[in-house]
């Protein structure tokens, strides 16, 4: 992680806490900029269709507004998880209103509401987490892009879509032992800049 990187990482938690203190507009536009992503994630993995997705996402967002300056940050484990279980409740609000409404769509909905109610702790904590990995990986993959060469970008994209690195290497006219050594270089940033971005996250 590059010192610019770093310094607006590490800003997070101050961040969160100018929100509680203020509910600065500027903070929550930043906050929604950084987290914004991996709520949809989250989102689509409760089975939300698409149209719904946005109004969900609304929700989550007006939720968190409401409920941050009343949140012990110094007290909460991970972050990650109490969004996830907001996206949950959101998700479970639509649903009832929703049904409430009657007419054709009353009992699809009912069902879309008993599937919410069903997802447990556990299940809602392994769908916290598994996005938080793909949301940590994509967002450390576009960081780490910014540092490094096309070729090198290249010989390790291959190699992640399973491609045999000497057959990319050759096709390419790259040297096997540059291949290689573009390979660990950008591999190991990457690895870098996810333990970065979950110190300051998470």
């Amino acid at each position: 992680m590059d010192s610019k990187t770093k310094q607006t990482y590490a800003t997070r938690m101050t961040l969160l806490q100018k929100m509680q203190r203020q509910q600065d507009d500027a903070a929550w536009q930043e906050f929604v900029s950084i987290y914004e992503k991996y709520i949809y994630g989250v989102i689509f993995s409760m089975n939300i269709s698409s149209e719904d997705a946005g109004d969900v996402l609304q929700d989550v967002l007006l939720k968190l507004w409401k409920k941050l300056p009343e949140i012990d940050l110094g007290d909460m484990r991970r972050f990650r998880s109490y969004l996830a279980v907001t996206v949950k409740n959101a998700t479970y609000d639509l649903f009832r209103r929703e049904s409430r409404r009657g007419g054709n769509t009353k009992v699809e909905f009912e069902e879309r509401l008993h599937a919410i109610e069903n997802i447990s702790e556990p299940e809602v904590e392994r769908i916290a987490t598994a996005e938080w990995e793909n949301y940590l990986t994509a967002k450390a993959m576009e960081n780490v892009a910014k540092r490094f060469s096309e070729q090198a970008l290249g010989v390790f994209n291959a190699c992640l879509e399973g491609q045999d690195i000497k057959v990319y290497a050759a096709a390419n006219e790259i040297p096997l032992s540059t291949a290689y050594r573009l390979k660990t270089r950008v591999k190991e940033a990457l690895l870098e800049e996810i333990k970065a971005l979950e110190e300051y996250l998470g």
